[in-house]
């Protein structure tokens, strides 16, 4: 095993939640050197100083925060006062990275021969775990040939991220592995 990945949710449709970050200390406790990331951490619903202040004394480099802004659970961001609407333009998540040097990103994309069948395989995968329709994703996921994901994620790149955890998808699950290092060849050497 490579790491574990513990998720993060504080009110989670009606009520149901899990700190990240206090998980992810008790499970650094269990274990020495095991890493340890969270996927992905509300940082939205939190003040990014507090927010830096507890990572800087949690598993000192075992800790990998995934940051997000929520989105299955409307009524979840609504609850700490933050307008669903505008969540991604608090710039929360900035001053966190300003403080940490943090420049990670988890992602879910379609790797396929063509957009249609990776679209296809990813909204499966998505529906299946979310229980929503593929449509409140898809203009946040990438799909298509190793170009085009590429293509999809150069925006992060320029804006300063340096790591893609990609929770990819396809219909040929064997052809994972050559296409996501194809994604980082191109993301590498562009």
């Amino acid at each position: 095993m490579r790491h574990v990945v513990v998720g993060d949710h504080v009110s989670f449709f009606g009520g149901w939640g899990v700190d990240g970050l206090v998980e992810a200390t008790a499970l650094s406790m269990l274990h020495p050197t095991l890493p340890v990331r969270t996927s992905v951490y509300l940082l939205v619903l939190r003040h990014p100083v507090v927010v830096a202040r507890n990572l800087s004394t949690r598993a000192p480099g075992r800790l990998v925060l995934g940051v997000g802004i929520g989105g299955e659970d409307r009524d979840e961001v609504r609850a700490y006062g933050v307008n669903p609407s505008a969540r991604g333009r608090g710039g929360r998540d900035r001053t966190v990275r300003r403080r940490l040097g943090s420049r990670h990103d988890r992602v879910w994309c379609g790797l396929g021969d063509d957009r249609p069948s990776a679209t296809a395989a990813v909204s499966r995968a998505m529906e299946g775990l979310y229980g929503l329709p593929f449509e409140r994703f898809a203009r946040y996921v990438p799909c298509g040939t190793p170009g085009d994901v590429a293509e999809s994620l150069r925006g992060y790149v320029d804006a300063g991220c340096r790591t893609f955890n990609l929770l990819a998808q396809s219909a040929e699950p064997s052809t994972i592995p050559a296409a996501g290092g194809e994604v980082r060849r191109l993301l590498v050497d562009a």
